[in-house]
């Protein structure tokens, strides 16, 4: 899986920045899935706070690689509710389980 990061920052005020990363990803090389969005507001003061919001976006996605075979075999629907969660999960663990809440609640509807 191929993972492209755009970090774009939108607004400076004072000692505020919001910025925006876009994540890019190829499914099995083929199609490149709709871009998945995270925009918030951060407290800039210095140029060390900028590099470690990169560093975060990049730790992101190291994350998506390690579980990209689970991600491959995901549906896009479940991929992008997955997504929306993937602030509250910390290891591959935690990823498993909600992809599996995903996939029974999905059964359940």
């Amino acid at each position: 899986m191929n993972i492209l990061i755009k970090k774009t920052v939108l607004s400076k005020l004072k000692d505020t920045c919001r910025i925006s990363f876009e994540f890019f990803m190829l499914k099995d090389e083929k199609a490149w899935l709709q871009p998945l969005y995270k925009t918030e507001n951060y407290v800039c003061l210095d140029q060390e706070s900028e590099r470690h919001l990169e560093k975060s976006a990049q730790l992101f996605s190291n994350f998506l690689s390690k579980v990209s075979d689970q991600v491959r075999s995901m549906t896009e629907e479940e991929f992008y509710v997955l997504f929306e969660s993937m602030s509250s999960i910390s290891s591959e663990k935690e990823f498993m389980e909600t992809l599996q809440d995903v996939r029974t609640s999905n059964r359940v509807a």
